[in-house]
């Protein structure tokens, strides 16, 4: 076994609460492509908890951190990883597409549209990967994952029935994800989200309260919060 594998194995803090991060970063930023490579082929059925599923979360990472100049080949490798039954690798997904905004947004996003015709799954990396103040600096990526935004959230809008599970998946991004780029820009920011204030899907208004429960909106304009709360309470 390579040396730096059975450092994650032994390092990773799983089975546990919470993977190593740091870790996860320090191997990221400085992994061969032999190693990134070593880290997919633990891609067992089922990861959860396991330090196995630390492993693939680097592979992920390290790839993105790897390939920052070629987005667009980063995230189709990546992009099957998106949809995987472990939460976390989910995750290092979205870490991915943070890595990979802060280089070139225009490809990032054409390949972004591209992934927003798939699962509920892959709308919700695109939501978490973008929505992180870091990202959001970038003004076109914020315009875009106002788009986004606006888009997955409507799609919900029209489900009148039970939620699947990859639909919940989604809609609990979104209940702070909108949050998270309104503080970035309110003026657009609370335009767009009052539009859903008087949307009477369940799945809609969960979203709109969840958002409104988020201190960095009563940071940002308390008034707006609360009487965006006094609406949709009526």
């Amino acid at each position: 076994m390579n040396n730096e594998i059975e450092n994650l194995i032994q390092n990773s803090k799983l089975p546990g609460k919470r993977a190593n991060l740091e870790l996860l970063y320090t191997f990221a930023n400085s992994a061969t492509d032999q190693e990134v490579e070593l880290c997919y082929k633990y891609k067992y059925s089922d990861l959860n908890n396991t330090p196995e599923e630390f492993i693939v979360m680097c592979g992920v990472l390290g790839y993105c951190v790897l390939n920052k100049s070629n987005p667009q080949n980063a995230l189709d490798r990546i992009e099957e990883y998106a949809i995987s039954s472990s939460w976390r690798v989910r995750e290092a997904v979205a870490m991915g597409i943070q890595e990979l905004a802060l280089n070139d947004s225009k490809v990032l996003i054409e390949t972004l549209d591209q992934w927003s015709m798939g699962n509920e799954k892959v709308k919700r990396a695109i939501i978490a990967g973008l929505c992180e103040p870091k990202v959001l600096k970038n003004k076109y990526i914020l315009e875009n994952t106002f788009r986004y935004l606006r888009q997955f959230t409507d799609e919900l809008s029209l489900c009148s029935v039970k939620l699947t599970e990859e639909q919940k998946i989604l809609r609990k991004a979104l209940g702070y994800a909108w949050s998270v780029a309104i503080v970035e820009n309110e003026s657009i920011g609370t335009s767009l989200f009052e539009t859903l204030i008087n949307n009477d899907n369940k799945n809609i208004r969960w979203i709109v309260k969840n958002n409104l429960k988020k201190k960095r909106l009563e940071k940002m304009n308390a008034d707006w919060v609360k009487n965006m709360i006094g609406i949709i309470a009526n």
